[in-house]
């Protein structure tokens, strides 16, 4: 009996001291950072998404139009369609968002959105680990851009930390956003099943999946816009910049350089998939959707972005 009390004395004292050295070698994130307030920005009123969309709904009645697309590499060129065509905001909402061909060429596109003067908000869940806190905060940190994390542990390192914390307070980290939707300009969105990533487009060699989006003009926007917001500035999210500490120029330079130099290697793989690797005139696209839309009323449903602990 006594054996069976020290040995099990010696298990305890053996767990608490992984759980000190854990937390020993834990970052964390600050606690409640400044995190202001905004909203959706009015719809565009002019260039070629203000214009395609008067076209689509002009003899559509009052409501929304809609086109289904099933087709991965087609979800993808929609999703670069909107954004190269960009004048003034992008919102993106999404759970996974993959550090893979499709990933970089996205982030890429809305970069160089945002360097004509767009403003971009990305929400992002904070469970898939392809963003570090690094790369989110240089991000978050670029002219324009705005990146959230949705419910994000404040510890952030050390394997034994972070399972303890996920253990500690599973019922909280557990709350995760699935919402997966893309508005541009007040005037179109792409929303539906699909994440970021090259199984979602058709670009993965092992496997791809089969998911269905719509593409989205009219007067739903106002409520999808209504919904990003409120995720976006819910208690639950947590401002990109604020993920990380200090960055040298330098640092920050090196970082743009190599993720420009992957860029350019990811060429092949997209030029063989026929998407575009540079933005490109949409205008013949957008110009044939009048015929391919169809029209409806749509109410807008989603979950609370609460987190109950």
């Amino acid at each position: 009996m006594l054996e069976r009390i020290r040995w099990g004395g010696m298990v305890r004292c053996g767990v608490l001291l992984v759980l000190v050295l854990g937390f020993s070698a834990c970052a964390m994130i600050p606690k409640d950072p400044d995190k202001p307030v905004t909203l959706s920005k009015p719809p565009a009123g002019d260039a070629l998404l203000a214009e395609s969309s008067k076209a689509v709904l002009a003899d559509k009645g009052d409501g929304s139009a809609f086109m289904l697309i099933s087709q991965n590499a087609e979800a993808l060129r929609w999703r670069l369609a909107v954004i190269d065509e960009a004048q003034d905001s992008i919102d993106l909402q999404v759970f996974i968002w993959s550090n893979d061909e499709a990933g970089r060429l996205l982030l890429h596109r809305i970069i160089a959105a945002s360097e004509r003067g767009v403003r971009v908000r990305l929400l992002v869940d904070d469970m898939p680990k392809d963003w570090s806190d690094r790369a989110t905060a240089m991000v978050s940190r670029m002219p324009n851009i705005q990146v959230r994390r949705f419910n994000p542990g404040r510890i952030r390192t050390g394997m034994f930390s972070r399972m303890f914390q996920m253990l500690a307070n599973f019922r909280e980290l557990n709350r995760r956003m699935h919402n997966k939707q893309l508005l541009v300009d007040g005037k179109w969105a792409v929303i539906g099943g699909r994440n970021i990533g090259n199984p979602y487009f058709g670009l993965a060699k092992e496997y791809n999946n089969r998911d269905l989006d719509v593409l989205i003009t009219g007067p739903i926007l106002s409520e999808l816009g209504a919904d990003f917001d409120e995720y976006w500035n819910a208690e639950a999210t947590y401002p990109g910049e604020a993920m990380y500490g200090e960055i040298s120029d330098r640092k920050v330079e090196k970082a743009t350089q190599k993720f420009d130099d992957v860029v350019l290697k990811d060429q092949a793989l997209l030029q063989a998939a026929g998407i575009p690797v540079e933005p490109i005139n949409w205008t013949d696209r957008f110009a044939s959707l009048p015929d391919r839309m169809w029209p409806g009323a749509a109410e807008s449903l989603k979950d609370s972005p609460t987190v109950k602990g």
